[in-house]
């Protein structure tokens, strides 16, 4: 993963609106706020000595990619070790072929009843070998699947010592290293992702646009204070209650950004196509 290159502020946590949105412009804007359109906190789902973290604040990553991994030699060695038993089949095999050759010697003794060359009784030791390697067969069954599931359960918590970044996004903080120590018990945070593409502008529009402001209606971005042209986005959100004191609500608007030229934190004039 290579560097960020924006090299402008990422915000990590939400910026708070004003209480009272500005009333609008001659040019009928309204000002608002670039957001990351989420900000997810990650940690790992076992306790664990950090053994690497692979990014630092300022990188981006993509969706899949692992960011840090815990010490698991232990799991790792189970998880081996639960693969070759899970692979091997000479057991089952072996238990196998002998069930097979006891079910024919009993059945040539029940032909040679058959034929009075003996008594029934002389059967009874072949059936009981037929019957006790049978058995065998099906325990050499139930340890196979013993093993899989032992498998199953090792790779599960060799995973649980990856952390996988869920998000294309930037990384905003990093709060651990590699030699610290990691516990559910604590804050369990290692790092800190926002996800850039799309943003989110969040403003509180006055009443008197409640109706006409709807939830897929476009509308022209502009950033403060820097110039990165116009932008279209797309209002995602329209809240349904009123702020009493401020006879505002709150509207979020959509804006791609594929390429996290435009970093969180800015303010916007947004021109809705009313």
């Amino acid at each position: 993963m290579n560097k960020s290159l924006l090299g402008l502020a990422i915000l990590s946590a939400g910026i708070a609106l004003p209480l009272r949105s500005d009333p609008l412009s001659p040019d009928g804007s309204l000002s608002g706020v670039a957001l990351p359109s989420r900000v997810i906190h990650l940690g790992a789902a076992a306790d664990g000595l950090l053994s690497e973290v692979r990014v630092d604040r300022g990188d981006r990553v993509s969706r899949g990619d692992v960011l840090a991994t815990l010490d698991f030699d232990v799991q790792e060695a189970s998880m081996r070790l639960a693969q070759a038993r899970k692979e091997s089949k000479a057991s089952l095999a072996s238990a196998r072929t002998k069930a097979e050759q006891a079910a024919e010697q009993l059945a040539q003794r029940m032909r040679m009843v058959q034929e009075g060359l003996v008594s029934e009784d002389e059967t009874s030791i072949f059936r009981t070998n037929a019957r006790l390697a049978e058995l065998d067969a099906r325990l050499a069954e139930e340890n196979m699947r013993l093993a899989e599931l032992e498998f199953e359960r090792a790779s599960a918590q060799l995973r649980q010592g990856t952390i996988l970044s869920p998000i294309e996004g930037v990384v905003t903080d990093r709060l651990l290293s590699p030699g610290e120590v990691l516990t559910k018990s604590g804050s369990g945070e290692v790092l800190t992702l926002a996800q850039l593409d799309p943003l989110m502008i969040e403003l509180h529009a006055p009443l008197e646009l409640f109706d006409k402001i709807l939830r897929g209606q476009g509308a022209q971005v502009q950033f403060i204070g820097i110039d990165l042209g116009r932008h279209r986005a797309k209002v995602s959100v329209v809240d349904r209650i009123i702020d009493t004191a401020s006879e505002t609500f709150r509207v979020r608007l959509e804006l791609p950004n594929p390429e996290f030229a435009i970093p969180a934190g800015l303010r916007a004039e947004v021109r809705f196509d009313l």
